[in-house]
């Protein structure tokens, strides 16, 4: 029997290119409907004669192709997106040679892959962006459609004269010339050649807003935001401004030695900030710009853009939040500035990406990875960047914690969707589309391998190793071993089994940690027990550290565990607790035998952020177990005074917001672990005992977080108000569990005085979820005001998606059948349907939600197939569930099966294949009731 084909795309599909791709001449002919493209792009054969080439072309119209060297036969093969090119003279070795194609592509609405149309302004022609990641530049011209098909390029554009700009990749070469209706222009990137999947094209109609980017050498560069016209050019600016200190900490805090010479950096970013203030107040910067020349002198910096101007142009419907294409980055209008109506988490996503995408610069850019399987390389090194500078501005704790919650979330975090049937390993076995590679696995899994090496490697030899290979693959691909190599030369360590463990399997280490100590030898030994799902040790940091009784630290060391079972013996006193996996540094799940009393030491004395939280995790992880086995209980009085009594903390609320207060809807108990329902009434059930007791004192609390800070600038008086609003709101959805006409009060209060977005969004979220007698109103008030607000209708749409009330699936359908609702959008897929899929009490524990997911799975299957994965990957944890689900949705998943075909929604099809083949238990129990599945059904 033939080995089952569960994906597309197989590693052996990927091998090297007979040729190298040296230049490719670009003239695009714009029209509404349609664009022409010439193309001429320059090739030199590698080895023996060449009879034949392959070019990759995806839903072209071929007008014309000939070699400038010889003459050529060619066929179109369709169904496999190939050009195949017949040479009549073989091309010999070392030969360069000349394809000119003549093609036309046209654009879509719905496919956001090639050019395809975003929002355009009214009277105006449509606007048109390309997405080419990663393989959507074979939409728009015949190609090696490789990663490491890297070239330069001359691109020509020539559209209507009514777009404002016409854009490309590098810098104008001839300038913009008008005639006859058309306009045109043309760019020359030969400074950094680049992977095609990183090609950009852009005509539209656009607000330009600019300013001055001045390096400490005195390099000047321009920043460009393309908006949308008519956005607000306050918030403009401020979005320039905080692009323009992101570009400067890379710039002064990353590179081979960024944690060295710390006071002269910080010395040099204030003085920065000085002459940026001197430049704006109209004053002589002659002197300041000296002072900082000459003390950059002084200290290795880190990346410096080499173009001469870097974009950031708002688009409003993309598959993905940013992407990087070479000097022109495309950011999702919603994301882009700080937009009155821009919610805290979305601020903070804004900078995250603005860091992120220019970081693409030099790590994925000018280095790029060799295949689909190294895009993971590319993102999570540049994720490390990201979050390094996340917290810098917004602190280690707060910003730690954030991560932490996006691993261990039960609504969609990485370890739920890691242990799934979907679940993919960093570096797959296989795909069907490299859209299934943009995943949290390589969004936060990913980095946390790249945060485990730096852990065990420190941080010198880390940034050593990165630099390193940022200069030996320059303009070049490279894969994971010479990632590895480079840290390997830099530390002196062997990483490449650690890397293989982790790279190429799915889940997480399950560890169980033991303590015994010795009295008279003062002695404490631990055993380490590690267990996968490949039944094989991995290899991890574990850094560890032992409080005394009095919570004062006695021992702190980094342990590396390689072993099934691993005894670390240390000299101490007596210990009170023990901190293990300290800032979570090891993605890990990990089980420790600790009392309640050590947990609450921990709780009051841990210096480590993770772990405060983790052990206040943790005593509530089992005080909700027990009301799942004991659902007549109520909670224990004294673990609410232990919360009240961390709440009341303001300390905390300065480094961590909210995070240090938030239960998840989650037990560590497989038993209980995917009875979604049942997780929501326990959590549902402590803070209404919370609320009852301690009413009056968190009405205090609440009023006491209301009150908002002004500092001395824009961007640190955000990140003060933000952790403060966080902690407000966390107290504020404790409090709306009472449901009472007075908590309905204080919720619609600040819901209709907020002066802030965030405010007004946690206020609706909570009055829908309540049984407010006016609560219909308070649901027309926002609808009305989020349908003249892309922001609000997208935050609009989210609430109703995760809410918790009756009347849940009542109500997204009625936000689906609005006017303003459009599902060809990929805001509006992900605010109402992804965010409701992962509401799964709602979208897979009752009748009405999986109906309702069936029908999205199935529509939005056909409209864009990686925003379906998104909503699929729910249904990955079927196995786990109470059996009374399991005949429902194997049902569901064989009437997607049904409805989907290979062909037209591969990824879609092949996904819901490879889940029904993973369920074991789930489908025995289908079959009682229907009978055995075909096996030509499964097995196709």
């Amino acid at each position: 029997m033939k080995k089952q084909r569960i994906y597309k795309f197989y590693r052996e599909d990927f091998g090297k290119l007979p040729v190298t791709v040296d230049h490719m001449n670009l003239n695009f002919d714009l029209h509404d409907d349609h664009t022409t493209v010439e193309a001429t792009t320059t090739f030199t054969n590698l080895n023996k004669p060449l009879k034949k080439l392959e070019l990759n072309a995806k839903t072209l119209t071929i007008q014309d192709i000939h070699c400038k060297e010889t003459p050529i036969t060619f066929i179109y093969d369709q169904p496999n997106d190939k050009i195949i090119i017949t040479f009549t003279q073989p091309i010999k070795q070392r030969q360069t040679f000349h394809i000119t194609t003549k093609t036309t592509c046209k654009p879509t609405k719905n496919i956001l892959e090639g050019i395809y149309y975003d929002r355009t302004p009214e009277g105006q022609p449509p606007t048109q962006i390309t997405q080419c990641q990663q393989w959507g530049f074979q939409r728009i011209v015949p190609c090696l459609d490789d990663m490491t098909a890297k070239c330069t390029y001359t691109t020509t554009i020539t559209a209507d004269k009514r777009y404002s700009h016409l854009i490309s990749n590098g810098d104008i070469s001839i300038p913009r010339k008008e005639n006859n209706g058309k306009a045109t222009i043309t760019y020359d990137n030969t400074k950094t050649p680049m992977a095609p999947y990183l090609f950009f094209l852009g005509a539209g109609t656009y607000d330009s807003h600019q300013k001055y980017l001045e390096y400490p050498d005195g390099t000047i560069i321009t920043l460009e935001l393309l908006l949308y016209p008519g956005t607000d050019k306050t918030a403009a600016q401020h979005a320039l401004n905080i692009l323009h200190d992101s570009i400067q900490w890379i710039h002064i805090y990353t590179g081979p030695e960024p944690t060295q010479q710390p006071e002269q950096r910080k010395k040099l970013w204030e003085l920065i900030k000085q002459r940026e203030q001197q430049k704006h107040e109209g004053k002589n910067i002659a002197t300041i710009r000296k002072e900082i020349k000459t003390l950059a002198h002084t200290i290795k910096l880190g990346y410096q853009y080499t173009g001469k101007i870097y974009r950031e142009i708002g688009m409003q419907n993309s598959d993905f939040g940013g992407m990087e294409n070479v000097g022109n980055t495309t950011i999702t209008a919603n994301r882009i500035v700080p937009y009155p109506d821009m919610t805290d988490g979305r601020y903070e996503y804004m900078i995250r990406v603005k860091t992120h995408e220019f970081y693409h610069n030099i790590n994925g850019s000018e280095v790029t990875g060799k295949s689909p399987y190294e895009i993971w390389l590319n993102e999570a090194v540049t994720v490390h960047i990201e979050q390094q500078h996340h917290a810098w501005l917004f602190g280690e704790g707060y910003s730690r914690l954030g991560i932490i919650h996006t691993i261990i979330s039960p609504a969609g975090g990485t370890l739920q969707e890691d242990a799934g049937l979907t679940s993919m390993a960093i570096e797959p076995e296989g795909f069907n589309d490299t859209n299934e590679l943009i995943t949290s696995i390589t969004y936060v899994k990913a980095p946390e391998f790249i945060n485990m090496i730096e852990t065990t490697i420190g941080k010198e030899a880390f940034n050593k190793g990165l630099s390193n290979y940022y200069k030996k693959f320059k303009h070049a691909n490279a894969t994971r071993y010479d990632w590895i190599h480079s840290m390997e030369q830099a530390s002196k360590k062997k990483l490449t089994t650690m890397a293989e463990q982790w790279l190429t399997t799915t889940g997480y280490p399950y560890v169980q940690a033991t303590s015994k100590y010795d009295r008279k030898k003062k002695t404490l030994t631990l055993t380490i027990k590690q267990i996968t799902p490949e039944k094989k040790a991995r290899t991890f940091p574990f850094p560890i550290a032992v409080f005394d009784e009095q919570g004062k630290k006695t021992h702190e060391q980094l342990y590396i565990i390689s072993k099934p079972q691993q005894k670390i013996t240390i000299k101490t006193t007596k210990p009170g607790f023990i901190s293990m996996n300290r800032n979570y540094a090891a993605y890990i799940k990990l089980q420790q035998t600790i009392t309640e009393e050590e947990l609450i030491k921990q709780i009051n004395h841990d210096d480590d952020a993770a772990n405060k939280y983790l052990a206040f995790y943790n005593l509530f992880n089992q005080e909700k177990e027990r009301l799942l086995k004991n659902p007549a209980a109520p909670p224990r009085k004294e673990l609410l005074e232990i919360y009240y009594q961390q709440l009341v903390k303001q300390e905390h609320w300065k480094n961590y917001g909210g995070y240090l207060y938030i239960l998840p809807e989650a037990v560590e108990n497989k038993e209980y672990q995917h009875d979604y329902k049942k997780l929501y009434e326990t959590k549902k059930k402590i803070h209404q005992s919370l609320a009852t007791t301690y009413e009056q004192e968190l009405t205090k609390l609440y009023q006491q977080a209301t009150i908002a800070s002004k500092e001395n600038d824009y961007l640190t008086t955000h990140v003060v108000n933000i952790k403060q609003r966080h902690i407000k709101n966390v107290i504020l959805s404790i409090l709306g569990t009472l449901n009472k006409p007075s908590i309905h009060h204080l919720i619609k209060q600040q819901y209709q005085q907020a002066n802030n977005p965030t405010d007004k969004l946690a206020a609706f979220i909570q009055y829908i979820n309540s049984n407010a007698p006016d609560k219909q109103a308070i649901i027309k008030d926002y609808e009305q005001q989020a349908q003249k607000n892309l922001l609000l209708w997208e935050s609009y749409l989210g609430a109703l998606a995760n809410n918790n009330s009756d009347d849940a699936i009542h109500l997204i359908r009625q936000a689906a059948q609005t006017k303003n609702f459009h599902i060809e959008q990929t805001n509006d897929q992900r605010a109402l349907y992804e965010l409701f899929a992962n509401n799964k009490k709602k979208s897979l524990q009752t009748t009405e939600g999986r109906k309702l997911l069936e029908e999205v799975i199935i529509q939005l299957a056909s409209i864009n197939e990686y925003s379906t994965n998104r909503v699929l990957k729910v249904l990955g944890n079927i196995e786990h569930m109470p059996a009374a689900y399991h005949e429902p949705l194997v049902q569901l998943l064989l009437n997607i099966l049904k409805a989907t075909t290979p062909e037209k929604h591969p990824s879609v099809y092949n996904t819901t294949k490879k889940i029904l083949l993973g369920l074991q238990q789930a489908r025995k129990h289908y079959e009682k009731e229907h009978g055995k599945i075909s096996f030509s059904l499964l097995h196709d």
